[in-house]
């Protein structure tokens, strides 16, 4: 169609699509709207505290993993490897339930974790002390909703750590 018979379409107007799902909601005998986002949002919130406890079991598992790890002269690559994963756990449920600080600090200590079983340096029981320290920190209430801009210092000390290791 050339462009000056398309019809004209005023600037924030919406254009409605016919669709079965449209249909099937006004079919007589559905549940009203506000009851349906009422649901939608208890379902939101049950899911969130869910979420959060699912996180704090994430979080204590990390960190008494790490106090084992910590206390070993020599930790076994399977401990290391445990620890990984509860760290990776974390990382994923801090991402879904949104606390930022907290996934990127799981994420790092991921990477340090990788590293060490990759044999790119020995083991470093104060690198892990940073790093389950920070968590602890990130997890406190006061930082649990912030963002890595939010902690500019920790993070530069933590990546700064991270260089170190590489060194």
């Amino acid at each position: 169609m050339p462009e000056a018979e398309k019809p004209a379409v005023p600037p924030g107007h919406l254009i409605t699509v016919p669709s079965k799902f449209a249909a099937d909601a006004k079919r007589p005998g559905g549940v009203k709207r506000e009851v349906g986002l009422q649901r939608a949002e208890s379902t939101l919130i049950s899911a969130h505290a869910e979420i959060r406890h699912e996180l704090d079991t994430a979080f204590e598992a990390t960190v008494q993993l790490a106090g084992k790890v910590q206390q070993a002269d020599s930790p076994d690559p399977c401990e290391l490897d445990r620890l990984r994963r509860s760290a990776r756990h974390m990382r994923d449920v801090g991402t879904l339930a949104h606390y930022p600080l907290i996934t990127l600090i799981s994420a790092m200590l991921v990477d340090m974790l990788n590293r060490q079983l990759a044999g790119e340096y020995g083991h470093r029981p104060d690198a892990l002390a940073v790093f389950t320290d920070a968590l602890v920190l990130a997890r406190s209430q006061k930082m649990r909703d912030a963002g890595p801009e939010d902690a500019p210092k920790l993070m530069s000390d933590l990546n700064r750590m991270m260089a170190s290791l590489a060194a």
